[in-house]
C-alpha cells in the first residue's frame, strides 16, 4: 500500500472489521458502497480490502463478488507454539 494511503487504509480495515462479522459473507460491491459513504478514496478501499485478502482476514468467492470474513488463524498457530515451548522446555 502506497505510504499517503497507510493512515486511511488502517481506518478504512477497522471499519471492515467491525462491519463483518467472523464467519460472514458480504457483496463486494455493497461493501464498497457503504465504504463510500464513509471515506472518500475508494483506492484506499481496494488496497484495504486486497490487504486482507492478501493476510487472509478476507477470502473471495464467486468470481470474486463476495468476500467472507474469516478467523485469524495467527493467533491459533502463536497459541499452539506457545504451548509446544512450554510443554517441551518446561
Amino acid at each position: 500500500m502506497p505510504d499517503e494511503l497507510k493512515d486511511l487504509g488502517r481506518k478504512i480495515e477497522d471499519a471492515i472489521k467491525r462491519r463483518v462479522a467472523i464467519g460472514t459473507r458480504i457483496g463486494y460491491p455493497k461493501l464498497q458502497e457503504e465504504l463510500l459513504n464513509r471515506f472518500d478514496n475508494a483506492r484506499a478501499i481496494d488496497f484495504a480490502i486486497i490487504s486482507m485478502v492478501r493476510r487472509d482476514e478476507l477470502v473471495h468467492f464467486e468470481g470474486r463478488k463476495i468476500l467472507e470474513r474469516k478467523r485469524w488463524k495467527a493467533l491459533f498457530v502463536n497459541l499452539l507454539y506457545f504451548i509446544y515451548i512450554v510443554y517441551f522446555y518446561a
